[in-house]
């Protein structure tokens, strides 16, 4: 095996290197017949072994084998000129360093002869290395959320996160292609096709510009996760808690949703608090549920429920830190005030519990006001926010998170609306309801693929 080439002892190393295997490689001649070539590229890390490579993050040593390199005057990685020292610099290697800042990556190379290059320069003539991939984790893409995981066709949904500048495709779990509306940094806008499969889950496929290994950034496998439904009304049989219901809340189906909500989109069957749409006075504090209205559901008889599903790909074994609760939520008007609460086990519950999360996504805007847009959105509450047990037990699988006896005989989960959020200026409301619907546990696991096999 090659041993990894000391810079302090280059002089002596030198000396019994080998030219490596010829992979992608240019070279040129010059008047007399002298020839320039680079046949490969190391890793060149100290007191490590060095083995071949195809890509580099930045800020990383490397060192090119190959035939002409003496008197090398330029080195160029995707077009743009780096330093080296020449005492680094035998006819047959060169060692370098990748300069942490200043090398365009991927798709901010608009030339596609230069992209994925590495070029060197000699009084001989000039030698280029293609197909090698700099990466500069900094400018890595990535998802961290969508806005809406069960749209409707036209609706304009966010993929949100970070690098996403360069993205040129968006693709549904079906592969239908979205049609991308506006791109910035931290968020995509793409609207739903017309003939959206709803029925299909999986994840966002977000392809980016310069990428010629068809890859795609993948969100988490949540869109259209319909097997994960484990409530869609709180009458439904298989979620129904111990004691107590809840007040001021109410159940909506068929048209009656549409003549509530006001949209021309809705779920079949929806909750709503409260229960008619009335002024709501500034909370007492962050457990002041009953001046707006709250229900209860079990949450052990629905995880039963998914786990105990055929066509599910969440089981008893899964991670409870790799999933989460979601479901569809609407306002009929902005989110100016106040926070959703959600206490996985109501009796554990409260404001300082493990087991309770209280949010307002309007206090991340600025200005103070989220917008609906006149459509429904999603919320994602990951299962890792919260405890096994409110004495702290860490989540495990779902299995050992049933067999817990204090959660197999809690009187249920608790969902609420509070007019108050600690830490944040709250205001009455007037004539306001909120509205959720599809209520399920989804995975939250997303990765990069090559070769995704989605359906065209």
């Amino acid at each position: 095996m090659k041993k990894n080439i000391d810079i302090k002892n280059l002089a002596f190393l030198f000396g019994i290197l080998m030219v490596g295997a010829t992979l992608f490689w240019a070279c040129d001649d010059d008047k007399n017949g002298n020839t320039i070539r680079i046949d490969s590229v190391w890793t060149n890390v100290q007191s490590s072994d060095t083995k071949q490579i195809t890509s580099s993050n930045v800020d990383s040593w490397v060192r090119l084998e190959g035939v002409g390199f003496n008197g090398l005057l330029d080195i160029y990685c995707n077009g743009t000129k780096v330093g080296f020292n020449p005492a680094f610099v035998t006819d047959n290697n060169i060692i370098f360093k990748i300069p942490k800042e200043g090398i365009p990556v991927a798709g901010e190379v608009e030339d596609i002869e230069i992209r994925n290059t590495i070029r060197v320069v000699t009084p001989s003539g000039q030698a280029v290395y293609r197909d090698f991939e700099f990466i500069d984790p900094q400018k890595e893409p990535g998802i961290t959320g969508v806005s809406s995981t069960m749209p409707y066709p036209g609706d304009i949904i966010e993929i949100r996160g970070r690098n996403l500048k360069l993205a040129d495709k968006v693709r549904f779990p079906t592969g239908q292609e979205g049609t991308i509306i506006n791109i910035i940094d931290t968020v995509i806008k793409v609207q739903v096709p017309a003939l959206i499969d709803r029925t299909y889950s999986g994840p966002m496929y977000v392809h980016f510009a310069g990428d010629a290994d068809g890859r795609y950034l993948l969100s988490a496998p949540y869109m259209y996760y319909n097997e994960g439904i484990f409530m869609n009304a709180t009458t439904d049989p298989d979620i129904q808690p111990s004691g107590l219901l809840g007040t001021s809340f109410k159940n909506y189906s068929g048209d009656d949703v549409k003549t509530y909500t006001g949209l021309e989109n809705n779920p079949e069957t929806v909750i709503a608090i409260p229960d008619i749409a009335k002024d709501i006075a500034i909370g007492a504090n962050n457990d002041d549920k009953n001046s707006t209205g709250w229900f209860r559901f079990s949450i052990v008889k629905g995880i039963q429920k998914v786990i105990n599903s055929s066509n599910n790909k969440i089981t008893g074994e899964t991670d409870m830190n790799s999933c989460a609760i979601q479901f569809e939520f609407y306002m009929n008007q902005p989110w100016i005030t106040g926070a959703l609460s959600y206490r996985l086990i109501g009796s554990q519950g409260g404001r300082a519990s493990r087991n309770t999360t209280n949010f307002g996504w309007w206090t991340s805007i600025k200005g103070g006001k989220y917008v609906f847009n006149d459509q429904w959105q999603t919320v994602t509450i990951p299962l890792s926010e919260f405890k096994a047990t409110n004495e702290g037990l860490p989540l495990g699988t779902f299995d050992s998170y049933l067999n817990i006896e204090e959660n197999a005989n809690s009187s249920g989960a608790i969902f609420t609306y509070v007019n108050y959020l600690e830490g944040y200026p709250s205001v009455p409301l007037t004539n306001f309801q909120l509205f959720i619907a599809n209520m399920r546990i989804v995975p939250t696991s997303s990765s990069l693929a090559t070769n995704i096999g989605i359906q065209q």
